[in-house]
C-alpha cells in the first residue's frame, strides 16, 4: 500500500507541478502580501515587485515576517491542495466498477413498510414494494421455507394462494395466525387426503354465455399436453372430453343423470352410465331428448371411427385421467369449498398441500388450478369493478414442478395489473429452462425472469447457475503492482496492471454462507444481505407467539421449543375449522 502512495506522490509530472506552483506563488507573494494590508491592486502592481520582498527581508520592515508568514501558509494550503486534486484524479474503470449497495442505497428497503420480505439487513427487514414480482433460485434444504415462506405468510395482509409442499410446514405454523390474528378465511386443499377443501375445475365452467366450449377447451388443453410427435390421438381426447363435458352438464341439467359435474363423472360415464355401455345409452338418450350440438358433433365424430382407432383415442382419453379415477380424488373434486373470483374480494388464503410424490401424480391438476386463477383473475382490472379492493400473493414453491403454465408465459407481463403478485420460487435455471410443457424453454425462462423485478438466489448447486449469477453481479478493476531491476541499473522500476476480477467468483458464490443471500433488483446495485428466517427476527416471531401459549412463555425459543409448540397443534387450525362450501 506504501509502495503505491510513493509511487503516485513522485510520478514526474507530480514533482514538476510542485516546482511550477512554487515558483508561481513566490512571483506573487508581493501581490499576497499586499492583499492582507488592504492596499488597492493598482497602486501595488506600480509600487511594489520582488526587489521590495527582498528589500524588506534584508532591512526587516514592520509586519513583513507576519505577512510573509500568512502568504507563506496560504502558498503551502494552494501546493497541498493541488497535489492532493491530482492524487484524486478520477478513476478510470477498465473492466467495470462492480459492488454491493451501500448502507445508503439499501435504506429504501429498509425503510418500506409494507411488502414482499425478501431479507435482512443488518438487523432490519428487507422489504420489495409495489406491484412487482419476486423470484427465488434456492435449492433443496437451503432455507427458502424458514427464510421467504413462512416470513411472507406472517407479513403479507392481503389474500395468498400457497404451494405448501412437502409437509404441510407452511400450513402448519401459520394457518392459525392467518385466520385468527389476520381474520381470514382460511383453506387448505390436499386431494390426496379426507376432510379437506374441495375444488371442482368444471365449476369455473360458464354454461350461460356461450363460452362453455371455449372454457372446456381450455381445461383439455392442459390436462391433454402435446408431446411433440404425432398427437392426432391427443387431438382427439380433448375433443372427446369437450362433447362428453357438454353432454353430462346437459344431461345433469335435465335430470338423467343423477351425478356430480366433475371430471371425475366424466371418466366413470364414458364407459357406463346408467349401467349401459355409453354407446348404447348415447344411442338412445339422443332420440329422447334434444342434446347440445357441440356434443353431437364431437361424440359421433368419435363414434364413427374404425374400432381401432375408437380404442386408441379412448386409450389417450382414460390415461391423462386416472387420476380422477381415486375414490379420495373423485371426492375431493366433485364440488367447490372456494370460490377463486373472490381472492380480491376478500381475504383468504388458500393452501396447496401435497407431497413430493402427490405432486407428480396430480401434476396437471395443480397446474389447472393456476391456470384457472389466473384465467379468473385477469378478466377484470381493479378500477373496473370496485369490489376488487385486495391484492394476492401467489407463492409458488417448487414452480416448475407443475410444469409450464400456459397463460403465465404470454401473460406474466401484465398479471400484475390486476393486483396479483407472485413469488416464484424454483431450484435453478436450468429447471426454467427445460422444454415445454415440463419447462418454459431457453428464452421462455428469459422472458420469465425479466418480468420479476427482484431476484434472490442463494448459494447454487449447478456450475452453470453460479456462473450466469457471476456475470450478472459484474467486473472491477484490480490492480496489480509489479517492480523490476535490470541487472546495470541499481533503481527499481515501478508499474502497475489492471486485471479484470468478478466481484464474486463462481466459486465463492456456491460456497456463499447459508445464512447469507444475494438479491438483484431492477436500478439498483445487488444487496449481499441475510436471510429473514421468521425465528430470528423479534417482529415476526412476535406473530408466532400471539396464537401459541408455549412460545409466548419463552423470550428466545430454540428449536426444540419451535418443536413442541408445533406438535401440540398450537400454530394450526384443525381440518373442520377450514371453511365449507364458500363457492
Amino acid at each position: 500500500m506504501k509502495t503505491e502512495i510513493y509511487q503516485k506522490i513522485f510520478r514526474k509530472e507530480n514533482i514538476l507541478l510542485v516546482v511550477y506552483v512554487l515558483i508561481i506563488t513566490v512571483l506573487l507573494y508581493p501581490f499576497i502580501f499586499l492583499l492582507n494590508h488592504h492596499f488597492g491592486l493598482y497602486r501595488a502592481i506600480t509600487k511594489y515587485d520582488l526587489t521590495l520582498l527582498i528589500k524588506s527581508i534584508i532591512f526587516q520592515y514592520a509586519l513583513t515576517f507576519k505577512s510573509l508568514l500568512q502568504s507563506f501558509i496560504g502558498s503551502v494550503l494552494i501546493v497541498c491542495s493541488l497535489v492532493f486534486f491530482s492524487l484524486r484524479r478520477k478513476k478510470v474503470n477498465i473492466h467495470g466498477d462492480a459492488r454491493f449497495a451501500n448502507d445508503k442505497e439499501v435504506k429504501k428497503f429498509t425503510e418500506a413498510k409494507n411488502g414482499i420480505i425478501i431479507g435482512i439487513y443488518k438487523n432490519k427487514l428487507l422489504r420489495f414494494s409495489g406491484q412487482q414480482f419476486v423470484a427465488l433460485g434456492a435449492p433443496t434444504r437451503s432455507g427458502k421455507g424458514v427464510g421467504i415462506v413462512i416470513p411472507n405468510l406472517l407479513e403479507q395482509e392481503d389474500s395468498m394462494v400457497v404451494m405448501d409442499i412437502p409437509k404441510l410446514e407452511a400450513f402448519t405454523i401459520t394457518s392459525k395466525y392467518r385466520k385468527e390474528v389476520l381474520g381470514q378465511d382460511i383453506f387448505l386443499f390436499s386431494p390426496f387426503k379426507k376432510g379437506t377443501s374441495k375444488y371442482n375445475p368444471l365449476d369455473y365452467v360458464d354454461f350461460t354465455s356461450g363460452v362453455a366450449d371455449i372454457q372446456l377447451n381450455a381445461i383439455a388443453n392442459i390436462i391433454y399436453v402435446n408431446t411433440g410427435g404425432d398427437d392426432y390421438f391427443v387431438m382427439q381426447a380433448r375433443e372427446l372430453f369437450v362433447g362428453l363435458a357438454l353432454l353430462f352438464h346437459d344431461l345433469i341439467e335435465k335430470g338423467l343423470l343423477k351425478a356430480p359435474y366433475s371430471i371425475s363423472t366424466l371418466l366413470e360415464c364414458s364407459t357406463i352410465i346408467n349401467n349401459e355401455p355409453f354407446e348404447e345409452y348415447y344411442d338412445n338418450v339422443k332420440l329422447q331428448v334434444v342434446l347440445p350440438k357441440g356434443a353431437i358433433l364431437r361424440i359421433e365424430r368419435y363414434l364413427n371411427t374404425s374400432d381401432n382407432t375408437r380404442s386408441s383415442i379412448k386409450s389417450s382419453f382414460e390415461v391423462p385421467l386416472a387420476l380422477f379415477g381415486s375414490d379420495i380424488i373423485a371426492e375431493n373434486t366433485s364440488a367447490s369449498d372456494f370460490n377463486l373470483n373472490n381472492l380480491r374480494k376478500k381475504k383468504m388464503t388458500i393452501y396447496i398441500g401435497l407431497t413430493l410424490e402427490e405432486l407428480l401424480q396430480a401434476k396437471s391438476l395443480i397446474n389447472l388450478f393456476f391456470s384457472q386463477l389466473l384465467t379468473e383473475n385477469t378478466r377484470q382490472l381493479p378500477e373496473q369493478d370496485p369490489s376488487l379492493k385486495h391484492a394476492c400473493v401467489l407463492l409458488l414453491d417448487e414452480f416448475t414442478s407443475i410444469g409450464q403454465i400456459e397463460i403465465l408465459k404470454k401473460g406474466c407481463a401484465f398479471i400484475a395489473g390486476y393486483n396479483l403478485r407472485m413469488i416464484t420460487i424454483f431450484q435453478g435455471i436450468s429447471q426454467l429452462e427445460e422444454s415445454p410443457p415440463a419447462g418454459y424453454g431457453k428464452e421462455g425462462a428469459k422472458s420469465l425472469l425479466v418480468n420479476h423485478a427482484c431476484q434472490i438466489i442463494y448459494a447454487p448447486k449447478e456450475e452453470s447457475d453460479a456462473e450466469e449469477y457471476s456475470k450478472r453481479l459484474g467486473y472491477q478493476d484490480v490492480i496489480d503492482n509489479n517492480v523490476s531491476r535490470s541487472s546495470k541499473d541499481i533503481n527499481k522500476n515501478f508499474s502497475e496492471v489492471k486485471q479484470r476480477r468478478a466481484l464474486m467468483l463462481p466459486q465463492e458464490i456456491k460456497e456463499l454462507p447459508f445464512e447469507e443471500e444475494i438479491i438483484f433488483i431492477e436500478n439498483c446495485k445487488p444487496i449481499k444481505c441475510n436471510k429473514a428466517f421468521y425465528f430470528a427476527v423479534p417482529q415476526l416471531l412476535w406473530k408466532l407467539k400471539q396464537v401459541s401459549p408455549t412460545l409466548m412463555q419463552i423470550e428466545k425459543p430454540n428449536k426444540s421449543d419451535f418443536d413442541r409448540a408445533f406438535q401440540r397443534g398450537e400454530t394450526k387450525i384443525k381440518l373442520k375449522e377450514l371453511v365449507k362450501n364458500a363457492f
